[in-house]
């Protein structure tokens, strides 16, 4: 059978329909048998053939049919279409044997037609209309010979009955339109909704919608992890998914900034604090959703707020802003010396001086521009790490990058008295890393160890460690302080000790090779003590053409080169 109208749909009136219909079940057989008591008291004209013993079980029938669906609560197509057959015979019955079809009861028909079309639809409902006609012909036939051309009231109720039906039926076509379109609405409604979810969760940047007194409405998944939760926030309020301060540590309440402006909100300066105490720098636009002119004010009916975290370019950019502090600061002082030295330098060629007694002057100048030409090296490497500029790996070979080393700097070591030796295992092999990296690493382990080392020794070594090559740099010079030791490698850092003082430096150095270092995936490690020297070493993996090669030579046999 095909089933039409609210059993069709099953949709949220379904449950309605149903709970009306077992009502009306329920209080309609009271209504029958009160008429029926009406008619064995003779208050009420009766039917044709009235039998008191049928209507007796007449009424104890429609008594169980009403209790009994209503316990029941039919919702199956097959269980509701039985009780509405049973009420129809039930009915059909009633009219026969009490009632008659010229009573008012009659017109309770229209409630059996009406809900038959509701749940079984039209075709239904015509066969409604058809088993009261019958009905009604049938009682029409049994009426006395001597009043049915009298009684024309059986037609007229027949008609009425038909054309009540009908009506309502027109009524319930009109109401099903309405539902259909209202149904279309929604359907829209949530397409179109989807279709926002969807954009919005698409979007990096959270969102949130609230009402105007700020529980939470629509939110996206970027809100979510912003938060660092994965509970449901519609309902919500706000403040309590937000927990933000200000720049002097005050609570902030979102939605209260937000009703004191009738424009778009951005602030930047806002925190975000977790339970556990953590905290992200938020930047936060609001936009009131305008609602309608009210008492010539305009309300808002909710706000949107978009919200990113800027931690990271908060932090940068505080980075950047005293990394351009700091550096100002560092190059104003050789750049005055040698403006200074430079000056001099002109006056005294100006006032025809000996040339012997310009040697100070030229000589700090050339200082200076050492130190600011060393800077400039130290911020240019830093800047191609950071920007990953010319880091492509390569195959280097330890033992003549070593060598190499040693030949560049055996001069400048054998000047201070020094003596700079190497330290080699057999077979190194090589390392498969950023050539350059490296070698700015070492340099600057070895040009600080000489610098910092009055007298005795300086030792560049490479040894195997397992799949690994350990490289380090030891020296017996000043030491480093412990306190020292855990600011040393951090940007503009240089010890208090008046030794290091004595020396020019930018303190850019060591920063630069934990920069470097990192990029190399190398970890720096510092041994030293305070006037017994410095090492300073680290790792890197072999390269995988000449690990194997390594581990299958004797690493015990080292070959020491000792030169002064």
């Amino acid at each position: 059978m095909d089933i039409r109208g609210a059993l069709a749909e099953r949709d949220k009136y379904f449950e309605l329909f149903l709970r009306v219909t077992r009502a009306t079940g329920l209080l309609m057989p009271f209504l029958l048998i009160a008429y029926g008591v009406a008619v064995i008291l003779g208050i009420a004209t009766g039917s044709p053939v009235y039998d008191l013993t049928f209507s007796l079980i007449i009424f104890t029938a429609l008594l169980v049919l009403g209790v009994t669906q209503f316990i029941l609560k039919p919702s199956t197509p097959l269980s509701v279409g039985v009780f509405i057959g049973l009420y129809h015979v039930v009915a059909t019955l009633f009219l026969i044997f009490c009632s008659g079809f010229t009573s008012p009861i009659s017109f309770c028909w229209v409630i059996l037609v009406l809900i038959t079309e509701i749940f079984y639809g039209k075709f239904a409902a015509l066969l409604s209309l058809t088993m009261i006609a019958a009905t009604s012909l049938l009682l029409y036939v049994l009426e006395p010979i001597e009043t049915t051309l009298q009684n024309l009231s059986y037609p007229l109720y027949l008609l009425i009955i038909i054309a009540t039906s009908v009506v309502v039926w027109m009524l319930r076509s009109v109401q099903v339109v309405e539902h259909q379109d209202l149904k279309r609405s929604q359907l829209q409604e949530q397409f179109q909704r989807g279709q926002l979810t969807a954009l919005i969760n698409s979007l990096n940047a959270a969102i949130l919608s609230t009402s105007a007194t700020g529980t939470v409405r629509v939110y996206n998944a970027a809100l979510l992890s912003l938060v660092d939760t994965n509970k449901a926030l519609s309902g919500k309020n706000i403040n309590s998914v937000l927990n933000l301060y200000d720049s002097q540590g005050e609570p902030v309440s979102l939605i209260e900034l937000s009703r004191k402006s009738n424009k778009i909100i951005e602030r930047d300066d806002l925190v975000h604090r977790f339970s556990d105490g953590e905290t992200i720098r938020l930047n936060i636009s609001c936009s009131p959703i305008r609602g309608k002119f009210k008492s010539g004010t305009k309300r808002h009916e909710g706000y949107i707020f978009i919200l990113r975290d800027i931690t990271t370019a908060k932090s940068l950019e505080e980075e950047r802003d005293e990394f351009i502090s700091v550096v100002s600061h560092e190059l104003r002082t050789p750049i005055t010396i040698s403006e200074g030295s430079l000056s001099n330098l002109q006056l005294l060629l100006e006032r025809g001086n000996d040339p012997k007694t310009l040697t100070s002057a030229v000589r700090d100048a050339h200082e200076q521009i050492i130190y600011l030409a060393s800077m400039v090296n130290d911020l240019s490497t830093l800047s191609r790490a950071e920007r990953s500029v010319a880091d492509d790996p390569e195959a280097v070979n330890v033992r003549e990058l070593i060598e190499e080393l040693y030949h560049r700097y055996h001069d400048k070591a054998a000047e201070k008295g020094l003596s700079l030796d190497v330290d080699l295992s057999h077979r190194l092999g090589s390392v498969f890393v950023n050539r350059l990296y490296l070698e700015e690493i070492l340099q600057n382990f070895i040009t600080n160890a000489i610098k910092y080392t009055p007298a005795g020794s300086v030792t560049i070594a490479a040894h195997p460690h397992g799949q690994s090559i350990e490289f380090s740099v030891k020296d017996n010079g000043i030491g480093i302080s412990k306190s020292d030791q855990k600011r040393i490698f951090e940007k503009f850092y240089r010890s208090e000790d008046y030794r290091t003082r004595e020396t020019s430096g930018t303190g850019l150095g060591l920063y630069v090779v934990r920069k470097l270092a990192d990029k190399l995936g190398a970890t720096i490690k510092l041994e030293s003590r305070l006037n017994h020297g410095s090492r300073f070493s680290f790792t890197i993996k072999k390269h995988p053409d000449t690990a194997s090669i390594a581990n299958n030579l004797d690493e015990t046999a080292n070959s020491t080169v000792h030169l002064t």
